[in-house]
């Protein structure tokens, strides 16, 4: 991908290939130039066993400069808006994201993504902990969308290894689980 193609996927958050079953709201609260933008997202709260959470909202100033013709920049930082006051029904998730995308020779890019994430004070570090590892799976998103994209004749040795290692990743526990109890019969 181009800089400037990676640069937008970032950039139009409420694409649909950036959509996910657990978003509930997706949209841009204000749009103050073509640099900056405040969004509003908000994701579905979970329930799996004793852990019952509420919707996850947040509100990010995203702003993007172009450093200089080889790299750019894109921030995310929350914040707050009239329009989308805080909700009792809701916790407030502060989700900072960092990314730089630098150009590199053969039409690639390096793309360095940081983030952070709070839910408040009272919640367990275990799950914060999940929710981050889950966020940081962008990149390997970003690197498929892209790769899906490219000609076949265009992909070469590393892109082939990484198409092999995503066919390969490990199932979760609960995927196997579930493989298990379809193979087996079960006993009512």
């Amino acid at each position: 991908a181009s800089l400037e193609e990676l640069l937008a996927f970032m950039w139009i958050f409420d694409s649909r290939v950036r959509a996910k079953p657990n978003d509930l709201e997706k949209l841009v609260v204000e749009k103050k130039n073509e640099h900056h933008l405040i969004n509003y997202v908000c994701k579905k709260g979970t329930h799996t066993g004793f852990i019952h959470l509420l919707p996850r909202e947040g509100i990010h100033s995203n702003v993007w400069k172009l450093l200089d013709k080889d790299t750019a920049i894109f921030v995310a930082t929350p914040t707050t808006h009239e329009k989308y006051p805080p909700r009792d029904d809701r916790v407030v998730a502060e989700m900072p994201i960092t990314a730089m995308i630098k150009r590199l020779p053969l039409g690639k890019c390096k793309f360095v993504f940081l983030h952070s994430f709070g839910l408040g004070a009272f919640v367990p570090s275990k799950i914060v902990d999940h929710y981050i590892t889950r966020n940081m799976q962008l990149t390997e998103i970003v690197q498929q969308y892209f790769q899906q994209l490219r000609p076949l004749d265009r992909l070469d040795e590393s892109d082939g290894a990484a198409i092999a290692e995503s066919f390969t990743l490990k199932y979760s526990t609960k995927e196997k689980n579930e493989a298990k109890d379809k193979n087996h019969s079960l006993a009512f």
